[in-house]
């Protein structure tokens, strides 16, 4: 079954039924205080429609080729491309000295 990639799609985390705590002061310039903004501040203004990527979903786990992850959204296909590029290019530069490993 595939698992999704669903970033920047558009949720309200903390509204509804989610209570979030507040913040504690000694870590808002922590990561983890820095992650806890920018979810308050992208709460509800996400790119992407949930609606049209659990169509996609849906549609993923009927497919018994569905890929193991399935990015949802332009902005995850593009993360992932670049990822794996740079992967690809640090591979290349190393690739001749790394295969001199034999007797």
């Amino acid at each position: 079954m595939a698992q999704q990639d669903a970033r920047r799609l558009v949720e309200r985390f903390l509204v509804g039924g989610v209570v979030a705590s507040p913040g504690h002061a000694a870590y808002t310039t922590t990561p983890a205080g820095r992650l806890r903004q920018r979810f308050a501040e992208q709460d509800g203004r996400q790119a992407n429609d949930p609606v049209r990527a659990a169509r996609v979903i849906l549609r993923a786990v009927e497919d018994p080729e569905s890929p193991l992850r399935l990015p949802l959204g332009p902005e995850a296909i593009d993360r992932i491309r670049e990822k794996i590029t740079g992967q690809a290019e640090d591979l290349d530069s190393y690739e001749t000295l790394a295969r001199d490993t034999r007797f």
